[in-house]
């Protein structure tokens, strides 16, 4: 009777384990719904900003806003800006960008890389690689109260020369299950981005730099929003698919438990059938 109790306390336990990870499931899923839909806004403001930026480069004087498109010549030197989670990543998400961030960093192993990382798990996951492996790279964690701050004082360096490229990296969620990390350049701007110069210049030499300034400002706090909002999203269906693949384990668990509660069960009433059987014919035969 012991192995049925033990059997039984098991399977209980497993059930309310798997109602538990049903509940943050759920919760999961929902925060999932929410940052998608947050997503979709953050990327039509994305959308705008950029749409903005591309039209008023394409209305200033040349020299204004030429050293936005223009690969600075300076030796070694580039600005890096990873994103990542203020509470931590889960294990797997966590891993993908580890691999695809060292991988960055041994590309770029001849030149002199100043990383910016958002989120305490991020930096403190990337400190030990890079202590070990990349003495090229130097690594800073910024808060996320301080990443605009961080965003203009680099865009300010490239400006003035002080950085030849600055880069993003950050999670990029495509689907509810699937998910990448995204490297892209951000400054300085593709010819793309830039668009067509027009033969005048409608906005003055004297006020350019103010509109560019503008313009530019509103775009960093879009590309920083967009960033943060894919982040989130990530973050939280990689949760939701964790908890849903734990709640799906806990139902497979008991399934085996109640299977072999079921066979010890029956076990043990066949025994004592049959020792009743033997009993009786022993009694009969005297």
């Amino acid at each position: 009777m012991s192995k049925m109790l033990v059997l039984q306390k098991a399977i209980n336990t497993t059930l309310k384990i798997k109602s538990i990870v049903g509940g943050i499931d759920i919760i999961s899923l929902q925060k999932t719904r929410v940052a998608i839909k947050e997503l979709a806004l953050k990327t039509k403001y994305w959308d705008a900003a950029q749409s903005a930026l591309c039209k008023i480069l394409s209305l200033l004087p040349p020299q204004t806003c030429k050293h936005l498109y223009v690969q600075q010549h300076i030796p070694q030197r580039e600005t890096v800006m990873i994103f990542g989670m203020q509470a931590g990543m889960v294990g797997a998400v966590q891993t993908m960008c580890l691999a695809k961030i060292q991988s960055f960093f041994t590309q770029n192993k001849h030149k002199d890389l100043q990383v910016f990382t958002l989120g305490r798990r991020m930096t403190e996951a990337l400190q030990s690689v890079v202590a070990q492996s990349y003495p090229h790279v130097t690594l800073q964690e910024i808060q996320a109260a301080d990443l605009l701050q961080c965003f203009h004082q680099q865009c300010q360096d490239f400006s003035q020369q002080r950085s030849a490229k600055m880069s993003l990296i950050y999670p990029y969620f495509i689907n509810i299950s699937s998910y990448i990390m995204k490297i892209e350049t951000f400054l300085p701007l593709s010819a793309k981005s830039v668009g067509m110069t027009p033969h005048y210049n409608p906005i003055s030499a004297h006020n350019a730099p103010r509109v560019l300034f503008t313009a530019l400002k509103l775009f960093i706090d879009a590309q920083s929003a967009f960033c943060l909002a894919h982040c989130s999203v990530v973050e939280y269906s990689a949760r939701y698919w964790v908890a849903h693949a734990a709640e799906q384990a806990c139902e497979d668990k008991s399934k085996a438990l109640r299977l072999l509660y079921n066979k010890t069960r029956q076990y043990k009433i066949t025994q004592e059938l049959t020792e009743a059987s033997a009993g009786n014919i022993a009694y009969d035969d005297r």
